[in-house]
């Protein structure tokens, strides 16, 4: 019951929300927070509604996708978004289109530095479950192999980062030492 309630209380607050984005100026933080809205409301619509909550969803994400895309400014939101359209359209059990949206996420944040490692694998994980579920297991196994390099390049980097942060501290304190002496 507790649970019912504060859902019904975030329902009310979003499209409250809405009516508040919709007076932001300047126009840039108004298509942001929109943005942002789409995503968020589309992502718990699911549990708020019983009938036509993956319609419901999927508009929403396709409305985040229209302010998005074609502007370099949202790779990052914009994969994000195929990425959850992906995700409907398996629930649907629409495999072909998942796959579609899948693709086109884990295309569009492959290279982006932006985009976090977690974020990524998560893109490449539901791209390997079709790839599995549909049983095309090599294509599985390769792209779970990159997943595999991803992880293992960020940790080198890291590694690595830390080494020189080390190796910076032990000069800096190496010098202090020798100008107190």
């Amino acid at each position: 019951m507790r649970e019912k309630k504060y859902l019904d209380s975030a329902d009310v607050n979003y499209r409250r929300a809405f009516n508040v984005i919709s007076k932001i100026e300047p126009k840039v933080a108004q298509k942001r927070s929109l943005i942002a809205y789409y995503i968020n409301y589309g992502s718990l619509v699911p549990f708020i509604r019983t009938s036509n909550a993956s319609k419901e969803s999927l508009d929403l994400a396709f409305k985040a996708l229209d302010l998005t895309s074609n502007d370099a400014n949202y790779g990052d939101l914009t994969s994000l978004i195929y990425n959850n359209i992906g995700y409907n359209y398996e629930n649907e059990g629409n495999v072909g289109l998942a796959e579609n949206y899948y693709q086109k996420a884990y295309d569009l944040g492959r290279a982006n530095t932006e985009i976090m490692l977690s974020s990524k694998i998560s893109k490449i994980d539901n791209l390997s479950r079709v790839y599995s579920n549909s049983g095309r297991f090599e294509k599985a196994l390769a792209i779970e192999r990159e997943a595999k390099d991803m992880i293992r390049q960020e940790s080198k980097e890291r590694f690595d980062n830390n080494t020189m942060s080390l190796e910076i501290f032990y000069d800096t304190e190496k010098k202090m030492n020798k100008s107190i002496s």
